[in-house]
């Protein structure tokens, strides 16, 4: 019976400490994705170009990309059905 008893108390601390570490890693998620928007994680490099730029950018390209046509599933049923 002391065996168990026992047992019991060390699944209620190793319970106890997976809460803990649980706790410490959703800190540790929310600091690291503040870092990360803070631009923190690696260093800058004072020659790049901004985000503002970058996006307008990339929003230039697909613009000038001609429209993806879209295959797939719907053409499929209708080879299907003929």
């Amino acid at each position: 019976m002391v065996k168990v008893a026992s047992l019991f108390a060390l699944a209620d601390a190793i319970a106890a400490r997976r809460a803990a570490a649980r706790a410490r890693v959703e800190r540790l998620t929310s600091a690291l994705l503040a870092k990360a928007f803070r631009g923190e994680l690696v260093a800058q490099d004072p020659n790049g170009e901004p985000a503002g730029t970058l996006l307008a950018r990339l929003r230039a390209q697909r613009h000038a990309q001609p429209p993806a046509t879209r295959r797939g599933r719907a053409r499929r049923a209708r080879e299907t059905t003929a």
